[in-house]
């Protein structure tokens, strides 16, 4: 599901069959709807080094948790910022 930031209404529900984690489907959806100038927040199973460059041409910021065993942690994030959830301050960086 997508939904719009102002609006907080759905853009696109799509039901789709087999495993909602191939990266091939987000970036079909991506495609259909034309999106550019946007904010993902994806789960663990949409990570791919494929689709990153697809997310840059875009302009597609993107908020992505990360496997414990993801390659990505071989460069290190200094956890400069904070934000709260339920209540609580999670600390975050950026790379």
């Amino acid at each position: 599901m997508f939904s719009g930031i102002d609006s907080k209404l759905p853009l696109m529900i799509l039901g789709i069959p087999g495993s909602v984690k191939d990266v091939k489907t987000l970036e079909k959806s991506l495609t259909e709807l034309d999106i550019k100038n946007a904010i993902l927040i994806l789960d663990r199973g949409f990570i791919s080094e494929d689709i990153l460059p697809l997310f840059d041409e875009r302009r597609i910021n993107y908020v992505q948790p990360l496997r414990r065993n993801s390659n990505f942690y071989q460069v290190r994030i200094h956890f400069t910022k904070r934000f709260s959830y339920h209540d609580r301050f999670i600390h975050c960086g950026k790379r």
